[in-house]
Formats: C-alpha cells, sequence, structure tokens
C-alpha cells in the first residue's frame, strides 16, 4: 500500500540539494523493514511470475488437443467428448495470463520503496525569510519614530500658575 509524504526544510546553499536527496532516499531504502518488505514482494511476486508461466504452458498444451479436436458446429462453437467448447476463451485466458505477467515484470522491475515522485527544486532564492533584513529594517524603522517623536515628546510644556 503505497503512502506518499512530503519532505520540506530550509537551506542555505542550494548547491546541496540533490546530496541531501539522495541521503534521504539511502536512509529511507537501509532500513530494516524496508529491507525485508522488499525482499518479501520480489518473493511474492517471483512465485506469481513462476505461476503465470505454468499456467500458460499448460494453457498450450490445451489449446493443442483443442485446435485437433474441434468439430465445427453451425454457430461457431465446436464439440470436444460431446462437451461444448469455445476456443476463443482459452486465447483470452492465455491474453490474461500475459498481462499479468507484464504486469509482475513490471512491479520487478520498479521494486524499489522509496519513488521520487517530483524531485527537490533549487530556487534562484533562498524560501525562507531573511530575518537579518527584518531586524536591520526593524531597527531602522525604531530609529525614525524616535527621531520623530522625541523631540515632539521632549518638549516641556511651561506650567500654568
Amino acid at each position: 500500500m503505497p503512502s506518499v509524504f512530503s519532505v520540506t526544510f530550509v537551506i542555505g546553499q542550494m548547491e546541496y540539494i540533490n546530496s541531501i536527496q539522495r541521503g534521504i532516499m539511502s536512509y529511507l531504502e537501509s532500513s530494516e523493514y524496508a529491507k525485508k518488505r522488499k525482499e518479501a514482494r520480489i518473493r511474492t511476486l517471483e512465485a506469481i511470475r513462476e505461476n503465470l508461466l505454468i499456467k500458460t504452458k499448460s494453457l498450450d498444451s490445451v489449446k493443442e488437443i483443442v485446435n485437433s479436436s474441434i468439430i465445427p458446429r453451425s454457430k461457431g462453437q465446436g464439440i470436444i467428448l460431446g462437451e461444448p467448447i469455445n476456443p476463443v476463451t482459452i486465447y483470452q485466458a492465455e491474453m490474461a495470463y500475459y498481462q499479468d505477467r507484464l504486469r509482475v515484470d513490471e512491479s520487478l522491475a520498479t521494486i524499489d520503496n522509496i519513488e521520487v515522485i517530483q524531485p527537490f527544486l533549487k530556487k534562484i532564492r533562498p524560501n525562507y525569510p531573511d530575518y537579518n533584513k527584518f531586524v536591520i529594517k526593524g531597527f531602522l524603522v525604531a530609529l525614525v519614530i524616535a527621531l520623530i517623536l522625541t523631540p515632539v515628546i521632549g518638549k516641556k510644556k511651561p506650567k500654568a500658575r
């Protein structure tokens, strides 16, 4: 059962993105659980593949028997030993086995536990706020406000007698 998760990180230098991605994948692939799951999946898929090969070979022999002993009838079906049979069903079963075998072969070829759906993107600029700029701008704004308000607040009002 595939599960999807997202990884978000803050990085200062963009050239390390590829090595970080490879490191995360290596870490996730090398866990004991992931190794056991991968081996179990490989064994299961290989057993299914062998079973499909055996079924396909047995269908070949049945196909030869059907082709050699069909007595044609008017509706397109033949009779083998008194039982009606449609030879097309044998070819349909063979095609289904072949498609199943292709799916199993594809699954064996792409058996990795971890698959990167979208790699980390290299940004031109960092994707996090630059806190140094915020501190400097905040200090400058506070200084300007202080310079404006100090003369206004600092004026002493003459006391009324």
